[in-house]
């Protein structure tokens, strides 16, 4: 999957300030809400929120994946935050994260999201391609680096 179909320059952040997982998935809801008709920032807030009270999306190696599916939400969309701090995001291996991937998909799209998330999370798994992302300088840099 080519994530450039969810995720635009305008949606990656290099050296995003935020100082905590809350305040984060704060900014990646105001984020979505500007770029996407439907859903509130705090609609989309509340969703990602209830998600990580199923169970932190901290994958480890410094990676977070919020994510969830909502009712309003018209087609898979994407955040890419590279953290200007690493913050504590309840990860399995309690290691502070850095980069952030959100996504949210409409309700209805089961298979898309699990096949997005599966190529995320992939590409995360490869400690290569996390240290190209950790090398970036802008956020055109990371942006080609997710996509290509």
């Amino acid at each position: 999957m080519d994530l450039s179909s969810i995720l635009s320059k305008q949606r990656t952040l290099w050296c995003a300030s935020c100082q905590s997982k809350k305040r984060t998935i704060e900014e990646i809801s105001q984020i979505l809400a500007e770029h996407i008709s439907g859903p509130s920032a705090h609609e989309i807030f509340d969703a990602l929120i209830e998600r990580e009270r199923l169970g932190s999306t901290g994958l480890g190696d410094g990676i977070g994946i919020p994510h969830c599916r909502l009712p309003s939400c018209e087609k898979p969309i994407g955040v890419l935050l590279m953290l200007e701090t690493p913050i504590d995001f309840d990860s399995l291996d309690k290691q502070k994260v850095d980069i952030i991937f959100a996504l949210v998909v409409p309700q209805e799209a089961n298979d898309d999201h699990l096949d997005i998330l599966a190529t995320i999370a992939g590409k995360f798994s490869h400690a290569d391609f996390r240290d190209s992302l950790r090398a970036t300088q802008s956020d055109d840099e990371l942006f080609y680096v997710i996509t290509s």
